[in-house]
């Protein structure tokens, strides 16, 4: 699977997130392996996921040799594996890791989604996506279809101004 997403650039010297306007390619391709020994469900997966993202969070994605040019990385990381039952995760607060994504990142970026994983995990150190409405702004994400068309479907329903209570009755049927 190839995704176009935003560039985001993190400047490790002042500390500053850097957006630039420019699209990059990058695959996405399946890997069942875990990293640093993530198990697959629990709050403990969280943590141990928690300690690898701030570990990646404070490395430098973006290698540059002497000649200036910018070299590919790939890199391997661990996120929540979307399934039929993410909606009823995700309003409870726990999202479990069942699965890995291996992302080759290109020249010069650092995806947007990734950078946004990130920015939540920095945010609250238990939980891999924060709110209902940070999720409505990531970008499109690896995930299922039916739940990819269920976030869809939320972030059309947000915009038209349904509070969160009654998006859920409308998930479930009952409005």
């Amino acid at each position: 699977m190839v995704m176009d997403l935003t560039d985001v650039y993190f400047d490790f010297e002042t500390r500053e997130r850097r957006f630039k306007n420019i699209s990059y390619r990058f695959n996405v391709t399946h890997d069942l392996t875990t990293i640093d020994g993530i198990v697959n469900k629990g709050r403990e997966s969280l943590d141990k996921l928690n300690g690898f993202v701030s570990k990646i969070y404070n490395q430098r994605f973006i290698q540059k040799s002497d000649e200036g040019e910018v070299s590919d990385r790939e890199i391997n990381f661990s996120y929540s594996y979307f399934n039929s039952s993410f909606l009823s995760m995700f309003f409870r607060g726990i999202i479990s890791v069942s699965t890995s994504y291996s992302l080759k990142i290109g020249k010069e970026n650092m995806p947007e989604q990734l950078e946004l994983y990130l920015r939540c995990m920095d945010r609250n150190q238990k939980r891999l996506l924060l709110l209902h409405d940070s999720v409505l702004l990531l970008p499109e994400l690896v995930i299922e279809d039916d739940a990819l068309s269920s976030l869809r479907k939320i972030k059309y329903l947000r915009e038209k101004g349904l509070k969160v209570k009654d998006i859920r009755k409308y998930l479930k049927g009952t409005c």
